[in-house]
Formats: structure tokens, sequence, C-alpha cells
């Protein structure tokens, strides 16, 4: 149970952060851009994030917790625990995020793809040395790998700061996702016309 943990945990915080973004818009809506003072395209992404990034605190808090308190699972080190789940709850937000804010209902999309290569390359169910080449290759370009192999290290015990190796990877993955979210509106008449597209094809409604 506890060397499962990490996988169904993991993809309960990208679920997680999937559903909040299902629940709230990512733009500012156009009444409330009347009542702000000409904001810059970063004030909107960063401060329409930070909704997000408070209940992705609250949500993986209680995860975290639930997972120690109720269902028992062996934590070695709880403090490196806890960092884990809000540091992952908060770069799978940010990542879905900006899908969303840049794409609309295609971003929704990608991340159930995303999600669903997690489960397999993540690694959290078999070693990825007798899973097919394409999951060995892509696992370390999925935040769950580093997300599971953290709290994995978390849980049974740190080795030569392999936990800290795994947060700050996951958190590389801020990088490329902040930079789009800033350049959203120079990129918006490729990502509209790309969206516009695809919804034609009837694919993603």
């Amino acid at each position: 149970g506890s060397q499962m943990a990490p996988l169904y945990t993991t993809l309960a915080l990208w679920i997680g952060s999937l559903l909040m973004m299902v629940a709230i818009k990512p733009a500012v809506s156009k009444r409330g851009l009347a009542e702000l003072d000409n904001p810059k395209p970063r004030e909107l992404y960063f401060g329409r994030y930070c909704v997000v990034a408070v209940l992705s605190l609250l949500q993986t808090t209680c995860v975290g917790l639930g997972n120690m308190l109720f269902l028992g699972v062996q934590v070695s080190h709880p403090l490196l625990f806890m960092l884990c789940f809000w540091v992952s709850g908060l770069v799978y937000s940010l990542f879905i995020y900006t899908l969303v804010l840049a794409f609309a209902n295609l971003g929704k999309a990608i991340a159930v793809l995303f999600l669903i290569l997690q489960v397999t390359a993540g690694g959290g169910a078999y070693p990825l040395q007798v899973l097919p080449e394409f999951f060995q290759i892509a696992s370390p370009f999925m935040p769950a790998t580093h997300t599971i192999n953290a709290m994995r290290a978390a849980s049974m015990g740190v080795y030569q700061n392999d936990f800290w190796v795994q947060i700050g990877i996951t958190l590389a993955f801020i990088v490329p996702f902040v930079i789009m979210g800033i350049l959203r509106p120079v990129l918006s008449r490729f990502t509209y016309w790309f969206v516009e597209q695809v919804e034609k094809s009837k694919v993603v409604a």
C-alpha cells in the first residue's frame, strides 16, 4: 500500500488540478477587466493564478494529511512529504492553468492526455526498465515521474539528496509554462487559429 501510494496520490493531485480548471475560468472576465487600471498581461496571468494556487494548497494539504493520518501511509519525513504535495500541486495547477488559458478546451484535452501517459510512464506501478521503450523515453518529460520519486524518498528515506533533486526537476517544469503564459498575447493569433481548427474537426467540443 505505501509503495503504491505515490502513484495514486500523484494521479489524484493531477486530476484535482484539472477539475479546478473545469470549475474556474482561467481568463479574467470583460467586466473584471473594465474595473482594472490597464493591467499588463503578466499581471493578469499571475493574478488569476493566485486564486488557483490557494485552492491547490488547500487541496494538497488535505490529501497529504489524509495519506498520513487517515490511510496510514508510511512516511519517514512528514515535512518533506507535505512539501512534495505542495510543490507538486502548484506545478500541476500552473501547468494545466496555462494550457487551458492558451488553448481553452483543447488545453483540458492535452492535460487528460498527459494524465493517461503518466499512469504508465511515471514509473509508479512498474520499473521503467521493464516497460516499452516509448515509455522509458517519455518518462523524464512527465512531471509525475519526479513527483513519484520525491514522494518515495520522503516516504521511505532520502538517499544522496534524491528528494531535493526530484523536487528541483519538478519545479523546472514551471519555466516553459510561465513563458507561454506571459507571451500568450503574442502567441494568441496562432493559438486562436489552432483551437478554431481543432474545434471545427469536432474532435474536441
